[in-house]
């Protein structure tokens, strides 16, 4: 594959997060560990991301992918959407469309309130975006995922019992079921569901179907399976809530997934996922090949997502998963 034997260098942003691990009680430590990581990605996180960009950005051989898991991923979201909005926001055609950063940013199983990315997905549905636009955030959940379609509606609902939410009124939001008719957009709904489960933001299904001794991935539109992205979890979300009008060639990649995936909301290291992560950052990789032998400072080639178009994507992954090693194994 693309990524051959590049150099890696990984940083790891962290903190003592989960310190107690006895059930039930560790549960109580949600509302801590949510709060830290919200101030820690509305503060120096996002310094520290922008700078890492700015190093990497001299050199187009240089590739810089940005991934977070659970509260990691609520770390990232936050550190980095109003950066996202913004370059959407600015966007030109002139220029190749909206910036992306630095090459991708990739979050599984965000433990993040749906409210925290309102902005980036209304700036995202109010503009059009060239033909060639890559991804500007990509958020992989899995409906087996009891952390946060329990959970973390559990801990949001009790944390806002004092708070008084009312109903968005956006057009653009509606029932597939009855696509006539705009619904409210209710801020409990936003407030107590992760990004990366609510409904009404998913733009894909993610399967994994097994054959033989093989697997053959499928990446369905929501528009193509509308049941496949329906509300799932605690949650009072009912039917076929979606988003009116997205634009051809929208950047924000809502994939919705299930236990022949991930198993579970810490099963982020299964060869299906590994596979997964390794596709979206191989794509990046192979952007920048023809970059390599450019001079410094020439721009990289700018060609459709992987995740654009689903049938290469199922192919990718085939080839992908076929030569990675399995789970347990080196």
């Amino acid at each position: 594959e693309a990524m051959g034997k590049r150099r890696l260098i990984g940083v790891y942003v962290g903190w003592r997060g989960a310190s107690i691990d006895v059930p039930v009680l560790e549960q109580l430590t949600f509302w801590d560990r949510k709060a830290v990581a919200e101030e820690l990605g509305s503060g120096g996180v996002t310094r520290l991301l922008l700078e890492l960009e700015g190093a990497t950005a001299d050199d187009p051989r240089n590739v810089f992918v940005v991934v977070g898991h659970s509260f990691g991923g609520a770390i990232v979201v936050r550190a980095l959407a109003d950066v996202l909005t913004e370059r959407i926001s600015n966007a030109s055609a002139t220029d190749g469309g909206a910036r992306i950063f630095g090459d991708g940013v990739l979050v599984l199983n965000p433990a993040i309130e749906a409210n925290q990315v309102l902005p980036l997905v209304e700036a995202a549905r109010a503009r059009s975006h060239v033909a060639d636009q890559l991804p500007i955030l990509i958020s992989l959940s899995t409906d087996a995922d009891g952390a946060t379609h329990r959970a973390f509606p559990l801990g949001q609902t009790i944390g806002l019992l004092t708070w008084r939410q009312h109903d968005l009124k956006r057009s653009y939001f509606y029932d597939r079921q009855a696509p006539e008719v705009s619904i409210p957009l209710r801020e409990r709904h936003l407030d107590a569901t992760t990004a990366g489960n609510f409904a009404p933001f998913l733009t894909h299904r993610l399967a994994a179907r097994a054959e033989g001794e093989d697997i053959r991935f499928e990446l369905t539109p929501c528009a193509a399976n509308p049941a496949g992205c329906e509300p799932k979890g605690w949650t009072t979300l009912r039917g076929q809530p979606a988003i009116r009008g997205l634009p051809a060639h929208y950047p924000l990649y809502f994939l919705k997934t299930d236990e022949t995936v991930m198993d579970g909301h810490n099963d982020i290291f299964t060869r299906e996922v590994r596979s997964f992560v390794f596709a979206v950052i191989d794509d990046v990789v192979r952007k920048a090949l023809p970059a390599m032998a450019a001079p410094r400072g020439a721009r990289r080639l700018a060609t459709p997502s992987l995740l654009a178009d689903p049938a290469l994507f199922e192919a990718r992954m085939k080839t992908i998963w076929a030569n990675m090693p399995a789970d347990g194994e080196e």
